[in-house]
C-alpha cells in the first residue's frame, strides 16, 4: 500500500462516497490534507471544496450517515470476496494511472496481475458476423497464449468472444463492467464472469456494490478498458457503435489503436473502416504485426510469427489456399478446386483433424 500522508483505504472510500469527487479534486484533497481527520476538523475548507457544502462544515450533520454507507460497502466487499483498490495502492495498474481521469476507486473481483503487466483490449459489436467472431478469436488466442492480458467489456458479441478465446488459450482476461460487481445483469454474463475469475482473471468496476448499469456508465467505463491497455483493437463496429468510443478514448490517451478492415457493404464494418480512413486506427491485419508495432520480440520461442503448415498432398495445399476467414460452402470449394464433393468431404475431414481448417454449420469451412 502506497498511500500519501495518513490516509487509509477506508477514509478514501468514505471521501469518494460522501463527495462523489472527480479524480482531480480527490487527488488534490488527499495531497493537501494530511488525513480525513484533518479535513473534517479544519475550520476552513480548501477553495476547491467550498461548493461542496452550503455551510462551513464540509459534511454537516450527515457525516455519520455517510460513514455508515462507506462501512456497508466495505462489509459487502468483504462478504463477496471483492477487493477495494485505490489510486494510491501499489497494485493499481500502471497504465491506468497515466490517463487524464483515472478512477480513484476500483472494485475488483478476482486477481489483478502485476501493475506493469501488458494488456491489449479487444472490443466490438454485440451483433458480430462469423468473420468477426473468427477474427476476434484468432487475435485473442494469439495474444493470450503469449501471456498478454485480454481486456474487454463482457458485452455479448465480440467482447465475450474475446474473453472466452483468451480462457481457451489458457490466458488471463479482464472484464471492465458498467455496474457494481454484485449487479451483473444476465445469467450468461455471470457465468462468464465466474469463468474469468476461476482462470486467474478479474472483473473490474469503478462503481460500488448495488449500482445498476445505466447507459452513461458504459461510455464512462470505456476509458478504463482502453486506459488499462497498451493497445486497443476494434474488430467490428457500426458507424455509431460503442466500440468507437473505446477507440477514441485510446487515441486521446495516446495508446495504439487498430481496427480490423471489413467489407464495404457490411454495416458492421462501417465503424472500423471509418477509423482507418480517419487515421485514428491502423489496419489490424495480423496479431504478429501488432506485437511488432508494440516492440514485443516475436522472433524467439512462442513469439515466433512464422507458422509451419505441413500438407500431405498438393490437393490439401490447394484447398487451404482457396479458403480464408470468410466461411465458404463446400459446393463453392468444389467449384474453385475442381474436386468432387465426395472427395472434398474426406480431404476436409482429414485437414480438420490436423488443425488446418474448421468446419462450420451448413457445410461451411474456413482455414486456420
Amino acid at each position: 500500500m502506497d498511500f500519501i500522508n495518513n490516509w487509509n483505504r477506508e477514509d478514501l472510500l468514505l471521501l469518494s462516497i460522501m463527495l462523489k469527487m472527480n479524480w482531480q479534486t480527490m487527488h488534490k484533497t488527499v495531497k493537501d490534507c494530511n488525513s480525513m481527520s484533518d479535513l473534517l476538523e479544519s475550520p476552513y475548507l480548501p477553495s476547491y471544496l467550498s461548493d461542496k457544502s452550503k455551510e462551513q462544515s464540509l459534511f454537516g450533520a450527515n457525516i455519520e450517515v455517510e460513514k455508515e454507507k462507506a462501512q456497508i460497502q466495505i462489509d459487502l466487499c468483504n462478504e463477496n470476496g471483492y477487493e477495494i483498490l485505490t489510486y494510491w495502492d501499489e497494485k493499481y495498474p500502471d497504465l491506468l494511472k497515466q490517463i487524464p481521469h483515472p478512477p480513484c476507486i476500483l472494485y475488483i473481483y478476482g486477481t489483478l496481475s502485476n501493475p506493469d503487466s501488458l494488456s491489449i483490449s479487444i472490443v466490438g459489436t454485440r451483433r458480430n458476423t462469423m468473420y468477426g467472431k473468427i477474427t476476434a478469436e484468432r487475435f485473442a488466442e494469439y495474444f493470450a497464449s503469449r501471456k498478454i492480458i485480454i481486456t474487454s467489456g463482457m458485452a455479448n458479441g465480440i467482447d465475450t468472444i474475446s474473453h472466452k478465446a483468451a480462457i481457451k488459450a489458457n490466458g488471463i482476461t479482464y472484464a471492465v463492467i458498467a455496474s457494481g460487481l454484485d449487479t451483473i445483469s444476465s445469467h450468461f454474463q455471470k457465468q462468464v464472469s465466474e469463468k474469468i475469475v476461476e482462470t486467474g482473471g478479474a472483473i473490474i468496476s469503478e462503481y460500488p456494490c448495488g449500482v445498476k448499469a445505466l447507459n452513461p456508465f458504459f461510455l464512462q467505463r470505456n476509458r478504463i478498458i482502453s486506459g488499462i491497455s497498451k493497445a486497443t483493437i476494434v474488430v467490428e463496429s457500426a458507424y455509431k457503435g460503442g466500440a468507437l468510443n473505446t477507440a477514441r478514448n485510446a487515441f486521446e490517451q495516446q495508446r495504439e489503436v487498430y481496427a480490423v478492415p471489413g467489407r464495404l457493404s457490411d454495416t458492421r464494418s462501417e465503424g472500423t473502416n471509418l477509423l482507418i480512413k480517419k487515421n485514428v486506427a491502423s489496419p489490424a491485419l495480423r496479431p504478429e504485426d501488432i506485437l511488432e508495432d508494440l516492440g514485443i520480440n516475436t522472433d524467439e520461442g512462442i513469439f515466433s510469427s512464422e507458422i509451419t503448415r505441413n500438407f500431405d498432398s498438393p490437393d490439401e495445399e490447394k484447398i487451404f489456399n482457396i479458403l480464408n476467414l470468410e466461411p465458404m460452402q463446400i459446393d463453392d470449394i468444389a467449384n474453385n478446386s475442381g474436386m468432387a464433393v465426395s472427395i472434398l468431404n474426406v480431404k476436409l475431414l482429414e485437414m480438420e483433424f490436423k488443425g488446418l481448417v474448421k468446419s462450420l454449420p451448413g457445410k461451411h469451412y474456413i482455414r486456420l
